[in-house]
């Protein structure tokens, strides 16, 4: 059996923009205009070739292949990388307050919302890894009928989220060692638990992967949205 035929099996409902399996690679989204600055060769220099940069606009093109706005009423945009695609399509929404806590095994602090049940209801955010956020942003707002739309997915272990009506993804992602770690570049400059522990478990060059975030910081470079 496929890849594809694996996931169908699991998410029915899934639609993908694009297949992505990545090899021995991170993937870092471009949330504070890294390229314009024209730091991206420093942060590559780190990595080599393991490291995939993508920017705001590729991921929403990539995005609006699988994923259609005009069919939904409502969109709800739990916690801060949603805050970055509802900036970078423009759209309006419920904003609604939500954390992914740990690492190996995470849950989520979500808060409790209503949306209009009678509105055809989408969740907007920018990444899913394990789905927890996503069934609780779920559970907490007693949807009992939504989509969901992201930028990126990562290859699913179990039908967690086949409590969404549909699933659309830009891509689905899937690493030869497992999980893929992704990352918005502006987590690195406002947290620097993750950005140490990043450091150590993926950087070549720990100090001065620390050491670059922390010069971003001192600019003052922060999120575009």
């Amino acid at each position: 059996m496929s890849w594809k035929e694996r996931v169908a099996n699991k998410l029915p409902k899934l639609v993908v923009g694009e297949y992505w399996f990545v090899y021995d690679a991170n993937i870092f989204i471009d949330d504070i205009g890294l390229g314009k600055l024209g730091f991206v060769p420093d942060l590559l220099e780190m990595f080599g070739h393991s490291a995939q940069i993508l920017d705001l606009s590729f991921l929403n093109e990539k995005l609006l292949n699988a994923f259609k706005p005009d069919d939904f009423d409502v969109f709800v945009f739990p916690g801060r990388g949603a805050q970055t695609v509802k900036g970078s399509l423009g759209f309006k929404g419920i904003d609604v307050k939500a954390k992914r806590i740990g690492l190996r095994n995470p849950r989520a602090d979500v808060e409790k919302f209503h949306s209009p049940q009678s509105k055809s209801v989408v969740v907007v955010d920018d990444v899913v890894s394990s789905g927890v956020t996503a069934k609780e942003v779920f559970d907490q707002g007693d949807l009992h009928k939504a989509s969901l739309a992201v930028w990126l997915m990562q290859d699913p272990r179990d039908n967690l989220l086949g409590c969404y009506e549909n699933i659309f993804t830009g891509f689905l992602v899937k690493g030869n060692k497992g999980r893929v770690a992704i990352n918005s570049l502006s987590t690195f400059i406002e947290d620097s638990e993750i950005r140490n522990d990043f450091a150590r478990r993926h950087s070549r060059n720990f100090q001065g992967f620390v050491d670059f975030f922390e010069t971003l910081e001192e600019l003052e470079v922060c999120r575009v949205f």
